[in-house]
C-alpha cells in the first residue's frame, strides 16, 4: 500500500531521531514475500497463491545507520546489519515512523 503524505517540512533532524530508533537490537516482522518458512513452505509460495501469511516478529542487529546524504524528499542511508535483516522492511517501518511525525 502506498500513501501520499505531505514530507516538506521534515527535516534532516527528524530522520536522524527517527534513524536512532533503529539503531541496536530491534524486533522486524519479515515480509510475507519472503523465503521463511511456513507450513513446510516458502511465505512467497503461500503469499502468491494469495493466502495469509504471518510471521512472527525477530531480532535483528542494526549495528550502523546513518543518514549519508538528505535533500527533501530524498535521503540516503548507509546500513550495517546482522544476517536475516530485510532492508526492505527496514526502510517501511522508517517511513511509517517518519509517517507519524506528519500526524
Amino acid at each position: 500500500t502506498t500513501r501520499k503524505s505531505e514530507y516538506s517540512h521534515i527535516t534532516r533532524e527528524d530522520v536522524e531521531s527517527v534513524l536512532d530508533g533503529f539503531r541496536g537490537e530491534v524486533l522486524q516482522t519479515p515480509p510475507a514475500f519472503s523465503a521463511k518458512m511456513v507450513k513446510g513452505k516458502r511465505a512467497y509460495e503461500l503469499a502468491r497463491q494469495g493466502e495469509e501469511v504471518k510471521l512472527e516478529p525477530r531480532k535483528v542487529v542494526i549495528s550502523r545507520l546513518e543518514l549519508a546524504s538528505f535533500e527533501n524528499p530524498h535521503f540516503e542511508i548507509l546500513v550495517e546489519c546482522s544476517g536475516g535483516t530485510y532492508i526492505r522492511t527496514l526502510i517501511q517501518d522508517i517511513a511509517r515512523a517518519l509517517v507519524r511525525l506528519i500526524k
